[in-house]
Formats: structure tokens, sequence, C-alpha cells
């Protein structure tokens, strides 16, 4: 048996089942660490280093039968023949064996425990510390799992053992280390698309655009066909501030596989273009997803594409937003507020300011609308006109422009000194804009003038 002993190695690949785990990208990307399942009986009865277990007779009948048992699909037989020998005989390579054929059976738990018994018999078992590790990694005990997985590398140099490492240091959103992991793993095996793809995820969110570039390139080059590459190749150019080449990635992502993540991004870099109808099909098509819940891009398009003259296009969503029955209250107020700006185009004021005041009570926050309101009423409502302006001063965004137009309703009236008041105010809110010390000493100038 001597020779068998100082070369036994059973390898058995069992089915074809794959153990992954995946990491999101900022585009609804993964990137996947898979271990290919084996069972490795590699002992010997002189093993190679004190890091690994020897084996005796007893030991050597029991993982001969396992390894039967496994070529026959067995294995139920193979636990229980394993678990048999350790009761009678126990010894870390047993403990190592069974855990390997427990993992295949999905038994995790019970994995972990004859890991931990074969580090109980032999702490420095590597093979023990990285299949332990890498269970951890599975149940997300990150902080765990790398206390194994370094244990491991101090006497196995692996690039899988880096690449768990890089996974774990990615979750725990740890990017330089992570980086660092993925960059050691490819060092030993520079050709592995998996180990790439964690260094890529690494670089993007770590902000090192040039390596990024650098790893991405040759990716897209052997997988042209992949379209979580070209997200991650448009996430890159967003940090890049690159929304060209952001969207040429985006539209061929979309092509090669659809994904309502695509439609919004491509619609919200479309808008930001000022490309309204570019931005149509994808607006137009996350409508009809039952999917999409969120209305506020939907409402944000309406603001971007009514900044300028209505058109069809505007009209179009328009129309499809208003079947929808579960819009909230925000939505609905903005669509208030577009509608008016079309009856606007087509000289139904009294229709608007209907549709205005619907918006605001929709939506108390909506200063463009107490605006459009105010500064239609300011010709035959001039107290009415005030009101709606100093309640859109209360609103953040809009307290400058509030308080300008009421202060040039104020001048129309030749109420200068409420106007004076008012300037002050906003002079304090943006103290370097010349503007507005320009419109304080033309009021100074009206105020003096009318009490000379």
């Amino acid at each position: 048996m001597a020779n068998y002993y100082q070369s036994l190695v059973l390898i058995f690949t069992l089915l074809s089942t794959v153990s992954s785990f995946s990491v999101s990208a900022l585009v609804e990307n993964e990137v996947q660490i898979v271990t290919q399942p084996m069972l490795n009986f590699a002992f010997s009865e002189q093993p190679l280093t004190a890091k690994d277990p020897k084996i005796n007779q007893h030991s050597f009948d029991a993982l001969s039968q396992a390894a039967k048992l496994l070529k026959e699909n067995k294995v139920s037989g193979a636990i229980s023949e394993l678990k048999l020998a350790i009761a009678q005989k126990e010894n870390p390579a047993l403990w190592y064996s069974l855990a390997q054929v427990q993992q295949q059976a999905k038994a995790y738990q019970a994995a972990q425990t004859s890991l931990q018994q074969a580090l109980q018999l032999l702490p420095g078992f590597a093979r023990a510390h990285q299949a332990l590790g890498a269970l951890l990694v599975r149940q997300g005990k990150h902080d765990q799992a790398r206390v194994h997985l370094t244990q491991a590398l101090s006497n196995m140099p692996s690039a899988y053992i880096y690449s768990l490492l890089g996974y774990g240091y990615l979750q725990q959103k740890n990017y330089l280390a992570a980086q660092m992991a993925y960059q050691s793993a490819m060092v030993l095996d520079a050709s592995n698309p998996q180990y790439q793809r964690g260094l890529l995820q690494a670089s993007i969110v770590s902000h090192d655009t040039s390596l990024a570039q650098a790893v991405i390139s040759p990716l897209l080059q052997a997988n042209p066909d992949d379209s979580k590459l070209w997200q991650l190749k448009a996430n890159l150019a967003l940090q890049q501030q690159n929304y060209l080449a952001a969207t040429s990635a985006l539209e061929v992502a979309e092509s090669l596989n659809s994904k309502l993540e695509n439609r919004r991004l491509l619609a919200q870099l479309y808008l930001k273009q000022q490309q309204f109808i570019l931005a149509q099909p994808y607006l137009l098509s996350l409508l009809k997803d039952a999917s999409y819940t969120d209305m506020q891009l939907l409402s944000n398009a309406l603001v971007f594409m009514t900044a300028s003259a209505p058109t069809l296009q505007t009209q179009a969503l328009l129309d499809k937003m208003w079947q929808i029955s579960t819009l909230p209250d925000n939505v609905k107020s903005q669509l208030y507020l577009t509608s008016a700006r079309f009856d606007l185009e087509t000289d139904n004021v009294a229709q608007a300011k209907n549709k205005l005041k619907s918006s605001v009570q929709f939506n108390s926050e909506n200063g463009q609308a107490f605006l459009l309101l105010a500064s239609l009423e300011q010709n035959n409502n001039s107290e009415y006109a005030q009101m709606l302006y100093s309640r859109a001063a209360l609103i953040q965004e809009f307290k400058v422009r509030a308080k300008v137009a009421h202060a040039q309703l104020l001048i129309g009236e030749q109420s200068y000194s409420r106007a004076y008041v008012l300037l002050k105010e906003v002079q304090k809110l943006e103290p370097n804009e010349r503007k507005h010390r320009d419109n304080i000493i033309l009021v100074e100038r009206l105020i003096a003038t009318t009490a000379g």
C-alpha cells in the first residue's frame, strides 16, 4: 500500500453544479467568482508539509470506498461511509473529505462543522482553511472568512483565495483592498475572466479609471456580446462625465439585452443632453413596463421637456401618464403644470390658471406652478399675485426668483420702498451677484426721484 500512500490522488468532478458569488455593480452588473466543485482526496502517509494531514490504512480504505460510491452517484452513501470511519477513528483528512461531499449535497452548515473539526485536529490544515473561508464567504461572514483565507494563503498561494478576499472586500465597500486582492489573483492567473471582472469592478468603484480602462478593453474584445461589460463601460464613462460615451455603451447593452435599468439610464442621459426626441421612446417604454414604479423620473422628464415650447412628444408622454391610475400627488402636480403650459400655447389662459391651481393643491412645493400662476394673475389681481410670490419664496429652490419677480411687480406699481426691501433680501441670499446690486441701485434712484 505504500505506493498508494505516496501518490493517492482521487479527483471526481461531480455533475455540473457551480457555486458562485455575485457582486452588484453600479449599472446592475454582476461579477462572479466561480469555483467548479471537485472532490480531492489527495493525502498520503507522509504529507509534503506539516500543514497537510497524513492518513493510515483505515483512512485510506474509507476514502477509497467513498470514492467508489461517488462514482456511482451515491452521495448519501459516501457521507455515511465517511461518518462511520470518523466514528471509528477520526482524522483531519476524513473530516475534510466529508465536508467536500456535504457541500455537494448542499449541506453547508454540516460541511462547516466538519471543516472546523478538521482544523481542531490540525490547526494549520491549509486546504481546510480555504474551504471554510469559502463557506463563510457564501454566508456573507467576510471578517470570519478572511481569518481562514489569509491562513490558507500563508501556506498555499492561490488566485482563487485572493479572488474570495477581493469579493469580500467589495461587499464591505473596502474598494482599494479589493483592487489589491484581485490584482494579486491576476498575478497568479492573469487569463481568468472572472478575476478580470472582479478587478474591473473594484477599479471602477475605487475610481481608478486608468486601471479600469486597461482591464475593460481586452474583456470587451474577447466578449463583444456581453451586455454586462457594456453596462460597466457606460458606468466608467459616467464617472468621467463622458455622457456621449456612456450613452453609446448603454445603447449597445440595451440592444444585446433589454433591461429596465438600461432604459431608465438612457432616458436620463438623453434628457441631460437635451435630446428629447431620443429620450421619448425610453420614457414611453418605462410607462408601459408594469414593474416600473418610480414616477419621479417621468415627472422630471416633463420638466426638461417643457423647458422650451411643448412639443408633440411631450403631449404623447403626458397623455400616457394621465392613463396611470396610481400616480403620486407630486407627479399629478407636474402633469397639471405641463398641461397648463400647453393651454398657454393656445392662449387658453383661464384653463391654464385652473390647472395651475390644481398643480399647487397636489404639491405645495411646486414653485414653478406658483410662479407661473402669479405671473398670469399679476395684471388682473395684484394682491393675489403677491400672495403667490410670497408663497413661492418659502420654497428654498425658488426663493430668489420669487422675491425678484415680486419686486418687479411692486416696481411696476411704483411701490419702490417695498421692492427695495425684497431686493435687499435677495442680495443677502446671493451677495456675489452683480445684477442684484444693480437692481438695488436702480430702485434707490427711483426712491430718490419720487422723494424729490
